[in-house]
């Protein structure tokens, strides 16, 4: 799930796998097992998410209500989703068409 360059010597140099060939990829996330912080790959949520350069947007028709979480968005105008996709959590409101905002 992750990838590295030859030669590389630390976790930090390990990089998830985005999406490619039609997969979602994977996201960096931080466990905590027997007190000790692990990096892993996690498998990016499915459907509605894709996931680049470590991190997890939305896709088109999709609002992101947490870091890794995607739910649909059930709000049309004319057949198209008011949520634009290829947004982060952070984001807020910009995941949205101009005039609309918050999860719909």
């Amino acid at each position: 799930y992750s990838v590295a360059p030859p030669g590389s010597l630390t976790e930090d140099a390990c990089v998830c796998r985005g999406a490619d060939d039609g997969q979602a990829g994977f996201y960096r996330a931080e466990r905590v097992l027997d007190s000790v912080v692990q990096i892993v790959c996690e498998a990016c949520p499915s459907p509605g998410g894709r996931c680049e350069n470590q991190t997890v947007l939305a896709e088109p028709g999709y609002f992101m209500v947490g870091p890794v979480q995607p739910l649909a968005c059930s709000h049309k105008i004319n057949q198209n989703s008011v949520c634009q996709g290829n947004s982060l959590f952070n984001q807020g409101d910009s995941q949205c068409l101009e005039g609309h905002s918050g999860f719909l």
